[in-house]
Protein backbone atom coordinates (compact mmCIF):
# COMPACT_ATOMS: atom_id res chain seq x y z
CA UNK A 1 0.00 0.00 0.00
CA UNK A 2 1.64 3.25 -1.20
CA UNK A 3 0.43 6.61 0.06
CA UNK A 4 1.34 10.01 -1.32
CA UNK A 5 0.65 13.55 -0.16
CA UNK A 6 -2.61 13.42 -2.12
CA UNK A 7 -3.75 10.05 -0.82
CA UNK A 8 -6.79 9.50 1.40
CA UNK A 9 -5.60 6.83 3.84
CA UNK A 10 -9.12 5.94 4.99
CA UNK A 11 -10.42 5.61 1.45
CA UNK A 12 -7.41 3.58 0.29
CA UNK A 13 -7.31 1.24 3.29
CA UNK A 14 -9.06 -2.11 2.75
CA UNK A 15 -9.31 -5.59 4.17
CA UNK A 16 -7.65 -6.50 7.46
CA UNK A 17 -5.89 -3.12 7.61
CA UNK A 18 -9.09 -1.15 7.85
CA UNK A 19 -10.76 -3.70 10.14
CA UNK A 20 -7.84 -3.38 12.56
CA UNK A 21 -8.01 0.41 12.29
CA UNK A 22 -11.79 0.42 12.90
CA UNK A 23 -11.38 -1.85 15.93
CA UNK A 24 -8.80 0.50 17.42
CA UNK A 25 -10.91 3.53 16.44
CA UNK A 26 -13.97 2.20 18.29
CA UNK A 27 -12.03 1.28 21.43
CA UNK A 28 -10.28 4.65 21.59
CA UNK A 29 -13.56 6.47 20.95
CA UNK A 30 -15.28 4.65 23.82
CA UNK A 31 -12.35 5.47 26.11
CA UNK A 32 -12.51 9.15 25.11
CA UNK A 33 -16.26 9.26 25.76
CA UNK A 34 -15.76 7.75 29.22
CA UNK A 35 -12.96 10.21 29.99
CA UNK A 36 -15.00 13.19 28.77
CA UNK A 37 -17.99 12.11 30.86
CA UNK A 38 -15.84 11.89 33.98
CA UNK A 39 -14.39 15.35 33.35
CA UNK A 40 -17.86 16.74 32.75
CA UNK A 41 -19.12 15.07 35.93
CA UNK A 42 -16.31 16.55 38.00
CA UNK A 43 -17.14 20.04 36.79
CA UNK A 44 -20.71 19.72 38.08
CA UNK A 45 -19.94 17.81 41.28
CA UNK A 46 -20.43 19.88 44.45
CA UNK A 47 -17.42 20.28 46.71
CA UNK A 48 -17.38 19.17 50.32
CA UNK A 49 -19.26 16.41 52.12
CA UNK A 50 -23.03 16.67 51.65
CA UNK A 51 -25.23 16.76 54.75
CA UNK A 52 -28.13 14.31 54.85
CA UNK A 53 -31.38 14.71 56.76
CA UNK A 54 -34.28 12.37 56.17
CA UNK A 55 -37.68 14.00 55.59
CA UNK A 56 -40.58 13.33 57.96
CA UNK A 57 -42.43 11.42 55.23
CA UNK A 58 -40.79 9.15 52.68
CA UNK A 59 -42.44 8.58 49.31
CA UNK A 60 -41.57 4.98 48.35
CA UNK A 61 -42.25 5.69 44.67
CA UNK A 62 -39.79 8.57 44.73
CA UNK A 63 -37.22 6.29 46.39
CA UNK A 64 -37.89 3.56 43.80
CA UNK A 65 -37.24 6.02 40.98
CA UNK A 66 -34.00 7.20 42.61
CA UNK A 67 -32.88 3.61 43.08
CA UNK A 68 -33.73 2.01 39.76
CA UNK A 69 -35.52 4.45 37.48
CA UNK A 70 -38.88 4.09 35.74
CA UNK A 71 -38.63 0.30 35.40
CA UNK A 72 -38.19 -0.22 39.14
CA UNK A 73 -40.92 2.31 39.85
CA UNK A 74 -43.36 0.39 37.65
CA UNK A 75 -42.45 -2.87 39.40
CA UNK A 76 -43.28 -1.36 42.79
CA UNK A 77 -46.57 0.10 41.57
CA UNK A 78 -47.65 -3.21 40.07
CA UNK A 79 -46.74 -5.04 43.28
CA UNK A 80 -48.82 -2.53 45.22
CA UNK A 81 -51.80 -3.05 42.90
CA UNK A 82 -51.43 -6.82 43.21
CA UNK A 83 -51.30 -6.47 47.00
CA UNK A 84 -54.61 -4.60 46.86
CA UNK A 85 -56.12 -7.34 44.69
CA UNK A 86 -56.51 -5.06 41.65
CA UNK A 87 -53.91 -6.62 39.32
CA UNK A 88 -53.25 -10.26 38.51
CA UNK A 89 -50.92 -12.21 36.25
CA UNK A 90 -52.19 -13.03 32.78
CA UNK A 91 -51.99 -16.26 30.84
CA UNK A 92 -48.29 -15.71 30.19
CA UNK A 93 -47.09 -15.12 33.74
CA UNK A 94 -44.44 -12.47 33.99
CA UNK A 95 -45.18 -11.13 30.51
CA UNK A 96 -48.89 -10.28 30.52
CA UNK A 97 -51.18 -8.90 33.21
CA UNK A 98 -54.82 -7.93 33.66
CA UNK A 99 -57.05 -6.10 36.09
CA UNK A 100 -58.83 -8.41 38.51
CA UNK A 101 -62.59 -8.73 38.66
CA UNK A 102 -64.42 -7.12 41.59
CA UNK A 103 -64.97 -9.37 44.58
CA UNK A 104 -67.90 -9.64 46.98
CA UNK A 105 -66.17 -8.04 49.93
CA UNK A 106 -65.47 -4.70 48.33
CA UNK A 107 -66.25 -3.36 44.84
CA UNK A 108 -63.19 -2.73 42.74
CA UNK A 109 -64.19 0.86 42.03
CA UNK A 110 -64.03 1.66 45.75
CA UNK A 111 -60.49 0.32 45.91
CA UNK A 112 -59.56 2.27 42.80
CA UNK A 113 -60.83 5.51 44.30
CA UNK A 114 -58.36 5.17 47.16
CA UNK A 115 -55.39 4.90 44.79
CA UNK A 116 -53.24 7.94 44.09
CA UNK A 117 -52.82 9.37 40.60
CA UNK A 118 -49.70 7.38 39.81
CA UNK A 119 -51.31 4.06 40.76
CA UNK A 120 -54.45 4.86 38.80
CA UNK A 121 -52.32 5.79 35.80
CA UNK A 122 -50.78 2.31 35.80
CA UNK A 123 -53.94 0.38 36.65
CA UNK A 124 -56.03 1.92 33.89
CA UNK A 125 -53.50 0.73 31.29
CA UNK A 126 -54.68 -2.84 31.94
CA UNK A 127 -58.04 -4.38 31.04
CA UNK A 128 -60.14 -6.76 33.11
CA UNK A 129 -60.54 -9.54 30.57
CA UNK A 130 -57.61 -9.16 28.17
CA UNK A 131 -53.96 -10.00 28.73
CA UNK A 132 -51.69 -7.01 28.23
CA UNK A 133 -47.97 -6.44 28.45
CA UNK A 134 -46.59 -3.77 30.75
CA UNK A 135 -45.26 -1.67 27.88
CA UNK A 136 -48.22 0.77 27.82
CA UNK A 137 -47.99 1.22 31.59
CA UNK A 138 -44.27 1.91 31.29
CA UNK A 139 -44.92 4.48 28.56
CA UNK A 140 -47.55 6.14 30.75
CA UNK A 141 -44.99 6.59 33.54
CA UNK A 142 -42.23 8.07 31.39
CA UNK A 143 -43.69 11.62 31.44
CA UNK A 144 -43.41 11.48 35.24
CA UNK A 145 -39.63 11.37 34.82
CA UNK A 146 -39.58 15.14 34.54
CA UNK A 147 -41.53 15.59 37.77
CA UNK A 148 -39.34 13.20 39.74
CA UNK A 149 -36.18 14.64 38.19
CA UNK A 150 -37.19 18.21 39.06
CA UNK A 151 -37.85 17.20 42.67
CA UNK A 152 -34.55 15.30 42.86
CA UNK A 153 -32.62 18.29 41.48
CA UNK A 154 -34.30 20.52 44.05
CA UNK A 155 -33.26 18.10 46.79
CA UNK A 156 -29.74 17.88 45.38
CA UNK A 157 -30.02 14.14 44.73
CA UNK A 158 -29.45 14.33 40.96
CA UNK A 159 -27.21 16.47 38.79
CA UNK A 160 -28.54 19.69 37.26
CA UNK A 161 -30.22 19.76 33.89
CA UNK A 162 -27.14 21.35 32.29
CA UNK A 163 -25.02 18.29 33.10
CA UNK A 164 -27.69 15.91 31.87
CA UNK A 165 -27.96 17.77 28.56
CA UNK A 166 -24.18 17.89 28.19
CA UNK A 167 -23.77 14.19 28.97
CA UNK A 168 -26.49 13.26 26.48
CA UNK A 169 -24.79 15.31 23.77
CA UNK A 170 -21.43 13.64 24.50
CA UNK A 171 -22.91 10.14 24.44
CA UNK A 172 -24.92 10.55 21.26
CA UNK A 173 -22.05 12.33 19.52
CA UNK A 174 -19.77 9.39 20.29
CA UNK A 175 -22.31 6.95 18.86
CA UNK A 176 -22.67 9.04 15.70
CA UNK A 177 -18.89 9.26 15.24
CA UNK A 178 -18.55 5.50 15.67
CA UNK A 179 -21.18 4.60 13.09
CA UNK A 180 -20.35 7.42 10.67
CA UNK A 181 -16.82 6.09 10.19
CA UNK A 182 -18.23 2.71 9.19
CA UNK A 183 -20.84 4.23 6.87
CA UNK A 184 -18.17 6.41 5.28
CA UNK A 185 -16.05 3.38 4.46
CA UNK A 186 -19.11 1.46 3.19
CA UNK A 187 -19.90 4.35 0.85
CA UNK A 188 -16.32 4.48 -0.49
CA UNK A 189 -16.27 0.73 -0.99
CA UNK A 190 -19.58 0.82 -2.83
CA UNK A 191 -18.41 3.61 -5.13
CA UNK A 192 -15.24 1.67 -5.99
CA UNK A 193 -17.12 -1.57 -6.61
CA UNK A 194 -15.93 -3.49 -3.56
CA UNK A 195 -18.57 -5.92 -2.29
CA UNK A 196 -16.68 -7.83 0.43
CA UNK A 197 -17.86 -5.62 3.32
CA UNK A 198 -19.50 -8.30 5.47
CA UNK A 199 -16.89 -8.15 8.24
CA UNK A 200 -17.13 -4.36 8.39
CA UNK A 201 -20.91 -4.47 8.70
CA UNK A 202 -20.61 -7.09 11.45
CA UNK A 203 -18.12 -4.91 13.36
CA UNK A 204 -20.37 -1.87 12.99
CA UNK A 205 -23.33 -3.76 14.39
CA UNK A 206 -21.27 -5.26 17.22
CA UNK A 207 -19.65 -2.03 18.40
CA UNK A 208 -22.82 -0.02 17.83
CA UNK A 209 -24.71 -2.43 20.08
CA UNK A 210 -21.94 -2.48 22.69
CA UNK A 211 -21.81 1.30 22.79
CA UNK A 212 -25.58 1.54 23.13
CA UNK A 213 -25.67 -1.13 25.87
CA UNK A 214 -22.84 0.45 27.87
CA UNK A 215 -23.57 4.15 27.54
CA UNK A 216 -27.14 4.73 26.38
CA UNK A 217 -29.56 1.93 27.25
CA UNK A 218 -29.13 2.01 31.02
CA UNK A 219 -29.44 5.79 31.24
CA UNK A 220 -32.96 6.02 29.86
CA UNK A 221 -35.47 6.88 32.57
CA UNK A 222 -32.93 6.57 35.38
CA UNK A 223 -31.71 9.04 37.97
CA UNK A 224 -28.11 10.26 37.73
CA UNK A 225 -27.38 10.45 41.44
CA UNK A 226 -25.04 12.95 43.04
CA UNK A 227 -22.95 11.94 46.07
CA UNK A 228 -25.74 13.43 48.18
CA UNK A 229 -28.31 11.26 46.45
CA UNK A 230 -26.22 8.14 46.99
CA UNK A 231 -25.74 9.01 50.66
CA UNK A 232 -29.47 9.64 51.04
CA UNK A 233 -30.32 6.14 49.81
CA UNK A 234 -27.54 4.62 51.92
CA UNK A 235 -28.64 6.49 55.06
CA UNK A 236 -32.27 5.58 54.47
CA UNK A 237 -31.35 1.92 54.04
CA UNK A 238 -29.32 1.99 57.26
CA UNK A 239 -32.05 3.57 59.39
CA UNK A 240 -35.00 1.61 57.97
CA UNK A 241 -36.32 -1.15 60.27
CA UNK A 242 -35.79 -4.54 58.66
CA UNK A 243 -37.30 -7.02 61.10
CA UNK A 244 -40.33 -9.08 60.08
CA UNK A 245 -42.67 -7.19 62.42
CA UNK A 246 -41.76 -3.84 60.86
CA UNK A 247 -42.02 -5.25 57.32
CA UNK A 248 -45.66 -6.11 58.03
CA UNK A 249 -46.34 -2.37 57.89
CA UNK A 250 -47.09 -1.50 54.30
CA UNK A 251 -45.24 1.82 54.19
CA UNK A 252 -42.05 0.31 55.59
CA UNK A 253 -42.31 -2.69 53.26
CA UNK A 254 -42.71 -0.43 50.23
CA UNK A 255 -39.64 1.62 51.13
CA UNK A 256 -37.65 -1.59 51.75
CA UNK A 257 -38.64 -2.97 48.33
CA UNK A 258 -37.90 0.40 46.72
CA UNK A 259 -34.40 0.38 48.21
CA UNK A 260 -33.76 -3.27 47.38
CA UNK A 261 -34.02 -3.02 43.61
CA UNK A 262 -34.58 -5.97 41.31
CA UNK A 263 -31.20 -7.58 42.01
CA UNK A 264 -31.55 -7.81 45.80
CA UNK A 265 -34.43 -10.21 46.47
CA UNK A 266 -33.88 -10.57 50.23
CA UNK A 267 -36.85 -8.42 51.23
CA UNK A 268 -39.12 -9.78 48.51
CA UNK A 269 -39.50 -13.05 50.39
CA UNK A 270 -39.80 -11.48 53.86
CA UNK A 271 -43.04 -9.53 53.45
CA UNK A 272 -46.42 -10.01 51.81
CA UNK A 273 -45.90 -7.03 49.52
CA UNK A 274 -42.59 -8.39 48.23
CA UNK A 275 -44.08 -11.78 47.40
CA UNK A 276 -46.40 -10.10 44.91
CA UNK A 277 -43.39 -9.93 42.59
CA UNK A 278 -43.42 -13.73 42.50
CA UNK A 279 -47.21 -13.84 42.19
CA UNK A 280 -47.11 -11.60 39.12
CA UNK A 281 -43.97 -13.24 37.74
CA UNK A 282 -42.03 -9.99 37.78
CA UNK A 283 -39.05 -11.68 39.40
CA UNK A 284 -37.62 -15.17 39.06
CA UNK A 285 -34.56 -15.33 41.33
CA UNK A 286 -32.93 -18.61 42.27
CA UNK A 287 -34.89 -18.72 45.51
CA UNK A 288 -38.19 -17.75 43.92
CA UNK A 289 -39.67 -21.21 44.18
CA UNK A 290 -38.94 -21.43 47.87
CA UNK A 291 -40.15 -17.93 48.54
CA UNK A 292 -43.33 -18.37 46.53
CA UNK A 293 -43.87 -21.77 48.09
CA UNK A 294 -44.04 -20.18 51.52
CA UNK A 295 -47.45 -18.88 50.52
CA UNK A 296 -49.96 -21.68 50.64
CA UNK A 297 -52.89 -21.60 48.22
CA UNK A 298 -55.37 -19.03 49.42
CA UNK A 299 -52.89 -17.35 51.75
CA UNK A 300 -52.61 -14.40 49.39
CA UNK A 301 -56.09 -13.17 50.23
CA UNK A 302 -55.64 -13.75 53.93
CA UNK A 303 -52.32 -11.91 53.85
CA UNK A 304 -53.86 -8.95 52.08
CA UNK A 305 -56.60 -8.68 54.67
CA UNK A 306 -54.48 -9.52 57.71
CA UNK A 307 -55.03 -7.16 60.58
CA UNK A 308 -51.30 -7.12 61.24
CA UNK A 309 -50.55 -5.40 57.94
CA UNK A 310 -50.89 -1.64 58.06
CA UNK A 311 -52.74 -0.49 54.92
CA UNK A 312 -53.68 2.99 55.98
CA UNK A 313 -52.03 4.79 53.08
CA UNK A 314 -51.95 4.48 49.33
CA UNK A 315 -48.18 4.05 49.35
CA UNK A 316 -47.28 7.64 48.52
CA UNK A 317 -46.35 10.22 51.12
CA UNK A 318 -46.56 13.12 48.72
CA UNK A 319 -43.14 14.21 47.46
CA UNK A 320 -44.86 15.87 44.49
CA UNK A 321 -43.09 13.82 41.84
CA UNK A 322 -46.08 11.62 41.05
CA UNK A 323 -48.66 14.35 41.34
CA UNK A 324 -49.88 13.96 44.87
CA UNK A 325 -50.00 11.90 47.99
CA UNK A 326 -52.41 9.23 49.03
CA UNK A 327 -56.04 9.96 49.66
Amino acid sequence: MTWTAYSNPLADMYGPWFLAFYLLYCLVLMWLVSLTLRRCLQSYSPSGSPSISLPAKIDPYYVAWLKGGIEHLLTLVMMRLSYKGLLIAGKHKGKTFMRSQSDNSEPANQKEQRLNRLEQLVLFRFEAENDQKKGPALSALRPLYQGFNAQAQLDGYTYPAAYQRASQCILWAGWVFMLSMGFYKLTIASLKGHQNVGFLIAMMLLFGWLYYAIFLRNRAGKAHLTPKGERFLSHLSTTLPKDKKSLKQLDIAMVAIALAGNNDTYYYSRCDLGRQAYTLGLLYPASAAAAAGSLAPGSYDSANHSSSDSDSTSGCSGCGGCGGGGD
